[in-house]
C-alpha cells in the first residue's frame, strides 16, 4: 500500500544516514588526533583518570630536571673541593718540610709565605664557588630542599658545609707545652707515657728540653694569644718577660685579656723538678704556622684534620649525587610506565578505529544511496495521479 502522508522510506534512510555520518565523523576525529578521548563526553571517567596521570607524568619529568640540577650543584662544589684538597696536601708537605731542622728561620719564613697564600686561596675558593648566584662553600648553602617527586613533600635535603679555613679546622687555635727536663736529673720516676703523640714514651730521666708533652685541647671563643710564653711558678710571661696571665691548677692558662686555654696534661710535674718550675708554651691563635719546628709539627696535625674534614664533605656530596642518580632513574621508569598506562585509557586503538571508520563510511554511502532510492520510489506516484 502506498501512503502519501509520509515518506517513511526516505525518512528512515535519512535517520540511519545521520547515525552513520556521526560515527564516521567520530572515527575520523579519533584517527586524526590519535586519541580515543577528545572531549569529556567521549569517556568522562576515563578523562578524569587520564588527566590525573598526565599531571603525575609532567611532574615527574620536572622532578627529573630538578634532580639533574641538584647533581650540577654537587659537581660544582665537589670540583672546587678537589682543589681545596690539593692545596691542603701541599700545606701538609710544606709543614713536613719545615719540620726538618736543616732549615733556618729565613727558610721557614719563605715556606710560611707559601702556606699563607694557600690558606688565602682556600678561602677564595670557598667564597667564589657559586651556582645560579648562590655561594656553595661558605656555609650559607644549608637547609636547602630538592623537589625530587611530582607531589607535595617529595623532597630531599641538601646541605653543603662551609669549606673556609676556619670551617675545616685549619685556623683553629693550637698550642703545646714543653716541660723543662734535665737529662742528669737524679730522680727515679717510672717510665711516663704522655698523651701527645709527638712525645714518645721514655723514662723520666731521659727527657730533655724541647719535647712537646702537653697539647691544647680547649680554648675560649676570644682566644687571641700567639707566640712563645714561659710559665714560671704559676705566672705566664711573654717573650719580653712581661706577665700576661696565670696558671690555674696545673693545666689551664688564663690570660689578662680574659681568654683561656686548657691542656691535656699538666704543664709540669709538681714533684721531682728543679726550681724554678717552668715550662715553655707555644701558642698560635689563628692560621697555620710553620715558622718553628714545633709549630710545623702542629701544622701537620692541622692539615691532617682539615684534609679529613674536606674528605667528609666530599664523601657526603658523593653519596647525595649517587642518590640523585638513582632518583632520576626511578623517575624515568615511573614516568615511562605512567605514560603507557595513560595511553591505554586515552589513546585510540588505530586498528579498531580504522575498522569502524571503514564500516561507517560504507554505511554512509549506502544510506545516501538508499535515501535517493526511497525518494525515487515516492516520486513514482506522480504519474498515477496524472
Amino acid at each position: 500500500m502506498l501512503v502519501t502522508s509520509m515518506y517513511t522510506g526516505a525518512a528512515s534512510a535519512l535517520r540511519h544516514l545521520g547515525y552513520s555520518n556521526e560515527q564516521l565523523s567520530r572515527s575520523t576525529e579519533r584517527l586524526s588526533s590519535g586519541l580515543r578521548i577528545n572531549r569529556a563526553a567521549d569517556d568522562a571517567a576515563g578523562l578524569h583518570i587520564s588527566e590525573a596521570m598526565r599531571t603525575q607524568h609532567r611532574g615527574m619529568n620536572q622532578a627529573q630536571m630538578n634532580a639533574h640540577q641538584g647533581i650540577s650543584v654537587i659537581q660544582i662544589a665537589d670540583g672546587a673541593l678537589t682543589e681545596v684538597h690539593a692545596m691542603l696536601q701541599r700545606i701538609r708537605v710544606l709543614a713536613v718540610q719545615s719540620s726538618n731542622d736543616t732549615h733556618q728561620d729565613a727558610d721557614r719564613r719563605v715556606i710560611q709565605d707559601e702556606v699563607d697564600q694557600l690558606v688565602r686561596q682556600i678561602n677564595t675558593v670557598a667564597t667564589l664557588t657559586q651556582y645560579n648566584g648562590m655561594t656553595l662553600l661558605d656555609g650559607t648553602f644549608a637547609n636547602k630542599r630538592l623537589q625530587i617527586g611530582a607531589n607535595i613533600n617529595q623532597t630531599m635535603a641538601i646541605n653543603i658545609p662551609g669549606a673556609r679555613s676556619t670551617d675545616i679546622g685549619l685556623d683553629t687555635p693550637k698550642g703545646y707545652a714543653v716541660k723543662e727536663h734535665w737529662a742528669d736529673h737524679p730522680g727515679h720516676l717510672p717510665a711516663h707515657t704522655p698523651k701527645d703523640p709527638l712525645a714518645p714514651s721514655k723514662p723520666f730521666d731521659d727527657w730533655y728540653a724541647g719535647e712537646p708533652e702537653a697539647t691544647m685541647t680547649s680554648w675560649s671563643d676570644t682566644f687571641t694569644q700567639s707566640g712563645v710564653f714561659t710559665v714560671t711558678n704559676g705566672t705566664v710571661l711573654d717573650d719580653g718577660g712581661t706577665q700576661v696571665g696565670i696558671l690555674v691548677g696545673d693545666d689551664r692558662l688564663e690570660f689578662s685579656d680574659g681568654s683561656w686555654a686548657e691542656f691535656d696534661n699538666p704543664i709540669w710535674q709538681d714533684n721531682h723538678m728543679p726550681d724554678p718550675k717552668q715550662a715553655t708554651i707555644h701558642l698560635t691563635a689563628k692560621g697555620v704556622s710553620v715558622e718553628t719546628r714545633e709549630l710545623a709539627q702542629l701544622a701537620i696535625g692541622q692539615a691532617d684534620d682539615a684534609i679529613a674534614n674536606v674528605s667528609d664533605i666530599r664523601s657526603t656530596l658523593g653519596a647525595l649525587q649517587n642518590r640523585l642518580t638513582h632518583t632520576i632513574a626511578n623517575l624515568g621508569v615511573a614516568a615511562e610506565n605512567l605514560t603507557a598506562a595513560e595511553a591505554r585509557i586515552r589513546d585510540a586503538d588505530i586498528a579498531t578505529e580504522w575498522v569502524e571508520y571503514t564500516r561507517a563510511g560504507m554505511l554512509s554511502q549506502l544510506g545516501i544511496s538508499m535515501a535517493s532510492h526511497a525518494r525515487s520510489m515516492d516520486s513514482a506516484l506522480l504519474p498515477l495521479l496524472a
